[in-house]
């Protein structure tokens, strides 16, 4: 609450501030209000179409709501204006086509973050959500386990991230908690 009164007293201040917008809508998206998401990050995107941030914060939330199709563009665009080779964007393009029953178009995501691997580092987190999507939970709790070990900055999202909540009432998932 107290991040959300400073963030939107930051924007008062300089309504044309993207960290700001965005973080008002990444503080909505955590907090499931998905619809109250959408403002924010839009007026972000509208201020800078190459700022990825809010780009990715918009698809997770289109996810959410269900909107699999915009999701999908979304992250899309999100890999094309970030170069097309960071493994975290295309990890999160990988879970939504997996949301989506898109197993293919998953695998193929998997595959290409595999082959970056070889010569890149691809956080374990985001692979773990595209298993999570795809209904692999012991290979999610596999790299989720990694992704811990590597001490992943995505594993702070771990008690909140929605594309997560399959994996919540296993044992496991208390543990790594």
């Amino acid at each position: 609450d107290e991040s959300l009164r400073e963030g939107k007293r930051g924007l008062e201040l300089d309504p044309l501030d993207l960290a700001n917008n965005a973080h008002t809508g990444w503080h909505y998206l955590f907090e499931r209000q998905y619809d109250q998401s959408l403002e924010p990050l839009r007026k972000a995107i509208e201020l800078d179409t190459t700022f990825p941030v809010p780009q990715w914060y918009l698809g997770l939330a289109l996810e959410q709501r269900g909107d699999l199709d915009g999701a999908i563009a979304q992250f899309d665009y999100t890999v094309r204006i970030t170069g097309g080779n960071r493994p975290s964007m295309l990890a999160l393009l990988g879970h939504a086509y997996g949301a989506a029953h898109r197993q293919t178009d998953a695998e193929a995501i998997l595959r290409r973050l595999e082959e970056l691997s070889k010569t890149t580092y691809v956080p374990s987190y985001g692979v773990a959500a595209i298993y999570v999507a795809l209904g692999r939970k012991d290979d999610a709790f596999t790299y989720l386990e990694k992704a811990y070990d590597e001490r992943d900055s995505w594993m702070d999202y771990l008690g909140l991230d929605p594309r997560l909540d399959g994996l919540r009432s296993d044992p496991r998932f208390g543990d790594l908690m």
